[in-house]
């Protein structure tokens, strides 16, 4: 006969018989479970005035293996940047979001950076804000995405009266936003 069962461990042939009243008696191991996440966090709003896109949440994707059973799991989602008004005013950035678990690291997107404002350069971000319609020679630059998360925005165009005068697109979790001049 196999030794008698424990919360460490269960090695051997049991009956079916033993094996509940193991498992009745809290003295048969518990096996965990895998868990896949995907965690987004916000996206950010975009700027005003001709300005640029805002920048979608970063985003985070992978696996814990074997959580223990009754393992309390954390989820925070990140809310989006709220609209802005005024004179080349640039976007709200979004909020990061996580996932926790005892035992686990915690897992942190986040929030999209905010679009620029006419005349400003896009906010870094989770993914970048695109940058604003520039004032002068040269376009304004679009914010920096996070290694892993997300990309770049794109740079904003020149006002000159042509067809340059929009702002650039924010990034994204699969590619940077496009730019204006690019």
């Amino acid at each position: 006969m196999a030794q008698y069962p424990s919360s460490g461990g269960a090695s051997g042939m049991w009956s079916l018989d033993e094996h509940l009243k193991a498992i009745r008696g809290s003295n048969w191991p518990a096996l965990g479970v895998n868990i896949d996440y995907l965690v987004v966090a916000g996206g950010a709003s975009g700027g005003s005035q001709s300005g640029g896109g805002g920048g979608a949440g970063g985003a985070l994707a992978g696996s814990w293996l074997n959580v223990s059973a009754g393992a309390v799991i954390t989820v925070a989602v990140g809310a989006g940047g709220s609209g802005v008004v005024g004179s080349g005013a640039n976007g709200a950035g979004g909020s990061a979001s996580s996932i926790a678990a005892s035992g686990f690291t915690t897992v942190s997107a986040t929030g999209g950076g905010g679009g620029g404002g006419y005349g400003q350069n896009g906010s870094a971000g989770g993914s970048g804000g695109g940058g604003g319609v520039s004032t002068s020679a040269g376009s304004r630059t679009g914010g920096s995405g996070v290694s892993g998360q997300g990309y770049a925005g794109g740079s904003g165009g020149n006002d000159g009266g042509g067809n340059n005068d929009v702002g650039g697109g924010g990034g994204g979790a699969g590619a940077a936003g496009e730019g204006v001049n690019e």
